[in-house]
């Protein structure tokens, strides 16, 4: 209820926020799809966090051409002046293909630079499939009891009831954020032998080689890198930091015959971060790398911790509308909790 309320003043306020205090704002996405086809089920809609309905994808950038100049990542991050106007750059991760049928389609429409940073193990392997969408997949296609045994302890859920599918998604999504890779595989593996007598796992959504091969084509996209797994990166050694750091962008390089400057950190929060990662980063030659931390981009930010507010896919357009507008008012009431 109190975010509904700031999200309405914030609106309100908004005539002053865009043209008073002009911004420069990195914004990220992930996942579209076309909620008026897209079947959910009656669980996955409050889990999807990351999947943005495409409609409301457009809604937002016609919205932001009222009253921004689109930028390329790059100008925006070199932009030293104080802007004049709204500055925003847009960002997709993860490599899913729907960031090129729908997200670049709407990018071209606005004319609007598209910063895509892919990891490459789900570009190689279609049978990758990211846990995060595995557990999507349980809880939108089980309505039935699943065991198994975690890292931790025996697992078992209910999943015929809401609450149950709820529980297991973020309880395991936790789990799995803060698991080393060879942790995270293993149970991967124990999750798809529980459930393979129930229902089979689909291949996953992401592009192809050859995919990104064509629409590195495209003079409004670029690519960047996001590592080759998508690991907890402070929890890999030190061998698997350097590898998952230069591997995917050495694929990214041979499939698209591109330059790759830019990193954006898997999952992107400091936590899931550490001294190495960073250092990592530019010991691999490339220019800066991105977080998931909200913030706007301003002289004082470091090149290797560079903000972006991290839209999701449950808000609605007014609810984008004030996040965009307040991104220093939200950082600073979320840092000072």
């Amino acid at each position: 209820m109190l975010k509904r309320i700031f999200d309405r003043i914030i609106s309100k306020l908004a005539v002053v926020r865009k043209s008073i205090f002009p911004k420069k704002i990195i914004l990220n996405f992930h996942n579209l799809k076309d909620f008026r086809s897209a079947d959910f089920g009656d669980v996955c809609t409050d889990l999807c966090g990351d999947v943005l309905d495409v409609g409301l994808f457009e809604e937002e950038m016609k919205w932001l051409n009222t009253f921004a100049d689109f930028v390329s990542l790059n100008t925006l991050l070199n932009e030293e002046t104080k802007p004049k106007k709204w500055l925003v750059a847009v960002t997709f991760d993860d490599g899913y293909a729907s960031s090129l049928s729908y997200g670049l389609r709407i990018c071209e429409k606005f004319d609007i630079p598209m910063y895509w940073f892919v990891a490459t193990q789900f570009v190689i392997d279609p049978r990758s499939l990211p846990w995060w969408d595995i557990l999507l997949h349980i809880a939108k296609e089980m309505d039935s009891l699943l065991e198994f045994d975690g890292l931790q302890g025996h697992y078992s859920f209910n999943l015929k009831y809401r609450s149950e599918k709820l529980r297991f998604f973020y309880l395991l999504s936790n789990e799995f954020k803060n698991l080393p890779p060879s942790g995270r595989d293993e149970l991967v593996e124990n999750l798809r032998e529980a459930v393979k007598p129930y229902l089979d796992l689909p291949e996953n959504e992401m592009v192809r080689p050859s995919d990104i091969a064509n629409a590195s084509r495209s003079p409004l996209l670029q690519l960047g890198a996001h590592s080759h797994s998508h690991p907890n990166l402070a929890l890999c050694s030190d061998r698997e930091l350097e590898r998952e750091v230069k591997e995917g962008r050495r694929l990214l390089q041979e499939w698209s015959g591109q330059e790759v400057t830019l990193f954006a950190y898997p999952f992107g929060k400091r936590k899931y971060l550490d001294p190495r990662c960073p250092q990592a980063v530019l010991d691999a030659g490339f220019q800066a790398a991105l977080t998931s931390e909200m913030g706007y981009i301003n002289r004082n930010c470091d090149n290797f911790m560079i903000p972006r507010l991290c839209v999701d896919g449950r808000w609605d357009l007014t609810t984008f509308q004030a996040r965009v507008l307040a991104t220093d008012i939200i950082s600073h009431i979320k840092s000072n909790r």
